[in-house]
């Protein structure tokens, strides 16, 4: 990766494509002969889309946004690579929620934030990628649903109900599974204790570093005042539809 003048360069591993991301608006690329559309795509929507929003001024979010059956703005479901994001996003959209997006949840000032300094989630990508194992965990047959890539080993899952264009930020929930724990557990998190868990969920977290820090923070610290944080503690072999259900009770329980 390089950054020059505020656009970004960047290879993919073995030299297969290159990237160059300008403007917040262009994402110009090179690739190899045999790199499939469906393998093109997939590259577009990591790296590259991360770099094209923190070009925009916005806040790229690594995790799922959906809305619950109360419509009361988006809950962003985010942890660490294994905690169950996808897969719990995945129980929650087949018990009825809407999916916003997965992966990447793009977050901006509201059009009217000179007066209200609010924050809106944007629709993005809403279609979830799941592994072979966690379809097997939600009951889906991975053997019907398309590949995310040919060198991506996860699966395209339609979520049945997808939302609007634009929601507030209502909470986000970081899943965790500390060694130790008895049961589902629940923490929330406020002021610098909220932002410093979810910094490191920021989406291309290098890219942004350089180019959109300053705003970052800035975006961050406001949604961590207008947006509830919460710790769901997992305790091991707890499965994503338990997970699910447990933040169903909690959000229905939520004022």
């Amino acid at each position: 990766m390089a950054i020059e003048n505020g656009n970004v360069y960047l290879n993919h591993a073995g030299g297969i494509a290159k990237f160059l991301v300008s403007g917040g608006r262009q994402i110009d690329f090179e690739i190899a002969p045999d790199i499939s559309e469906q393998d093109l795509q997939c590259m577009l929507m990591s790296a590259p889309m991360g770099a094209l929003i923190h070009q925009r001024g916005e806040l790229p979010i690594h995790g799922a946004g959906l809305v619950s059956p109360k419509n009361d703005g988006v809950t962003v479901i985010v942890g660490n690579c294994g905690a169950g994001k996808s897969t719990t996003s995945a129980a929650l959209a087949n018990q009825g929620w809407h999916l916003i997006a997965d992966d990447i949840c793009r977050i901006s000032p509201s059009p009217q934030q000179d007066e209200t300094g609010e924050l809106v989630v944007h629709r993005g990508y809403t279609r979830i990628k799941l592994t072979d194992d966690a379809c097997g965990r939600l009951g889906f047959d991975s053997s019907i649903l398309p590949r995310v890539s040919s060198f991506v080993d996860k699966y395209f899952w339609e979520a049945p109900h997808i939302g609007g264009p634009e929601y507030a930020p209502k909470r986000l929930i970081l899943l965790h599974r500390p060694s130790g724990t008895a049961a589902l557990e629940w923490g929330r998190c406020v002021g610098e204790v909220a932002i410093r868990a979810l910094m490191p969920h920021i989406y291309a977290p290098n890219i942004g570093s350089t180019i959109n820090a300053q705003n970052s923070m800035f975006l961050l610290s406001r949604l961590v005042q207008i947006a509830s944080v919460y710790v769901l503690f997992i305790p091991a072999g707890v499965g994503p539809k338990e997970v699910a259900d447990e933040i169903t009770r909690f959000i229905h329980e939520d004022e």
